[in-house]
């Protein structure tokens, strides 16, 4: 999960002080879903199943939709298309930047330059942002075995020529049949994740590639619900900021704050 600096401002912003209550929540849970850029896709499946993992049976897609209209008319979120697909971008985000490149693309236009981002430019950064706190749940969330499904070095050997992640436990042959269904799907990597967790869950699952046709008819019917992709994407996440820092000799600065 991407580490964020809250700092105190938004507790007298007049334009957070628009939102409701619950479209406050969901503006501060945001932050921690998009990357380092303030993006994310703005398709309310996607975001509902990053924002509120656990409560997926109390938070709807239509509380997401009416959300996204609030920060919008607030001026803190932009919404925008590229290439058919929906994204947002945190308005004024400004977090520290770690990645060269965005996970998302730009907004189209002038806006793309308007995200004002502070590069990190020493490994100290780094260290600041994590917290004892923030060190005890990455140990856990990567010791935990739904997490290990994609992640460390098996994510590297997972990571196939298309860029995507696959479950740890899927064969080469149910890789090749994992990308001929999914086929360039928008949101091939949280179904991909999503039957990682279904695997390494205690349930397991018995016949993956099924799984994950089903999880394309649901996507396409728009009733797709996520309960694993978020966990499963954010182990992945610290597991490559944990990379990040052993290459810079730093790797066991998590262990010492």
């Amino acid at each position: 999960m991407p580490s964020r600096i809250l700092r105190e401002g938004i507790l007298s912003s007049e334009r957070v002080d628009l939102l409701s209550a619950p479209a406050e929540v969901f503006y501060r849970r945001l932050m921690s879903a998009v990357d380092d850029y303030g993006r994310f896709y703005a398709k309310p499946e996607l975001l509902r199943a990053a924002c509120f993992p656990l409560k997926l049976n109390k938070v709807g897609n239509p509380d997401i939709g009416k959300w996204i209209l609030e920060t919008r008319e607030a001026a803190l979120v932009r919404t925008y298309t590229v290439d058919g697909k929906e994204y947002l971008e945190m308005l004024d985000f400004k977090q520290q930047v770690r990645t060269k490149v965005s996970k998302f693309p730009p907004p189209p236009g002038p806006a793309a330059n308007n995200a004002q981002q502070m590069q990190s430019t020493c490994v100290a950064d780094a260290q600041h942002l994590h917290t004892k706190a923030e060190a005890k749940s990455y140990s856990n969330l990567k010791s935990s075995s739904v997490a290990r499904a994609t992640t460390g070095k098996t994510a590297a050997a997972a990571a196939l020529s298309n860029g995507l992640f696959y479950p740890e436990k899927l064969t080469s042959a149910e890789r090749r049949e994992a990308a001929k269904v999914l086929n360039g799907h928008p949101h091939a990597q949280f179904m991909l994740d999503e039957l990682a967790g279904a695997m390494a869950s205690k349930a397991g699952v018995g016949k993956p590639i099924a799984m994950l046709v089903h999880f394309k008819k649901q996507e396409t019917a728009g009733t797709m619900s996520y309960s694993h992709a978020s966990q499963i994407q954010a182990a992945r996440e610290l597991a490559q900021v944990e990379a990040e820092l052993a290459a810079a000799g730093k790797s066991d600065v998590l262990e010492r704050q």
